[in-house]
């Protein structure tokens, strides 16, 4: 089974953003999506093409995040007080399991793992590894994987 291997990192201070590499070449940038965002992100690709708008919901519990893209849109939801997203997709739900210290992100369609996310315990919270099996689209995973960063962000902030 194929595996595709990929590094999230964040770049930048005042304007940050996501970067996704493999084998050191750029393919997805991240950047807010105006001003006044508010949990907004525009995924793009190496050249500036927009492929996914990631848009969180304000929710009275819990997080959603709306993902717009090429693969029709999608809702991500956050059970409350846990690490279990769903991501409910044209094709099924995929369940995205973390573990206590949000390090390590397994998901899973089924019974089936699709993806996994690792994040070194004692390094900061800017870089992320991400393997991609078979043929799983990679564009709607990052997204997810961006919500999550996000998702996280705001925890750890408030």
């Amino acid at each position: 089974m194929e595996v595709r291997l990929y590094t999230v990192s964040l770049k930048g201070i005042i304007n940050k953003r996501y970067e996704v590499y493999m084998d050191d070449e750029l393919l997805y940038t991240t950047r807010k999506d105006g001003f006044f965002s508010f949990g907004s992100m525009i995924l793009e690709d190496a050249v500036g093409n927009q492929l996914a708008k990631l848009h969180r919901n304000l929710a009275h519990f819990g997080f959603k995040y709306h993902i717009h893209g090429e693969f029709r849109t999608t809702d991500l939801t956050r059970k409350l007080f846990s690490n279990i997203y769903t991501l409910h997709t044209h094709r099924g739900p995929i369940q995205i399991v973390g573990n206590f210290l949000s390090t390590e992100f397994t998901f899973s369609k089924g019974e089936k793992e699709i993806a996994k996310v690792s994040r070194k315990m004692w390094r900061s919270h800017r870089a992320y590894g991400m393997a991609i099996m078979g043929e799983q689209d990679d564009v709607l995973l990052i997204s997810v994987l961006m919500c999550i960063i996000k998702i996280r962000e705001q925890r750890r902030n408030n």
